[in-house]
């Protein structure tokens, strides 16, 4: 990101005392003293507004990436990323108030699983080959509910964003896929949706 040398003596002039020609001055003693050779106006008045605390840039707040186990009801603004574990299709929905797309997938990570609904649009990432079993996804301004059955899920709206295998992620921290048959001693919490296998000792009722 670059800024202009009148940008900054402006910045410095409306947080500090300093009239333009003090800031000038202070430019030519840094230059004097660093040598002109190696240093810009630009560079020389960088430097003052650094010593004095004047701030040159907006700060911009980074994103909070979540990891699934932190997830909680009601939350706005929420972003995850995991790995594709099942990917549950799309349907059309109609409503008295609305109609369009809906679709799903379970997302995990190294805290445990979570199903995340995409919505109209979004959804249209499910189909086809858009989003598949073993992607990385990375979703931003979501929001949490709970289904019908109490589980806790993860909603992609109109203002949300879904990025299937962002470049800066290292797909090594995500879990691998796993299959759709687990064993009884591998359950336990943070597990969203699995299926088991196994015989049959006595049945009940």
């Amino acid at each position: 990101m670059s800024i202009s040398l009148e940008e900054i003596i402006r910045k410095i002039m409306e947080k500090t005392s300093l009239s333009r020609e003090e800031i000038m001055e202070k430019i030519k003693s840094i230059k004097e003293e660093l040598g002109a050779k190696f240093i810009s106006d630009v560079g020389a008045a960088q430097i003052i507004a650094s010593d004095l605390g004047v701030p040159l840039f907006e700060s911009i707040p980074r994103e909070m990436v979540l990891e699934i186990r932190e997830l909680k009801e009601g939350q706005q603004k929420v972003s995850v990323i995991g790995r594709v574990m099942r990917v549950l299709g799309v349907r059309d929905f109609k409503t008295d108030k609305a109609s369009g797309k809906v679709g799903s997938f379970i997302l995990a990570d190294q805290s445990g699983e979570v199903r995340v609904v995409l919505w109209n649009e979004n959804a249209e990432l499910i189909s086809g080959n858009g989003i598949k079993v073993g992607d990385i996804v990375k979703v931003s301004n979501g929001y949490t509910r709970r289904n019908i059955r109490g589980n806790l899920e993860v909603h992609v709206g109109t203002y949300g964003k879904v990025i299937v295998n962002p470049p800066d992620v290292n797909e090594d921290y995500y879990p691998e896929v796993i299959s759709d048959f687990r064993k009884i001693s591998e359950l336990g919490d943070g597990i969203y949706m699995t299926s088991l296998e196994g015989i049959l000792k006595r049945k009940i009722g």
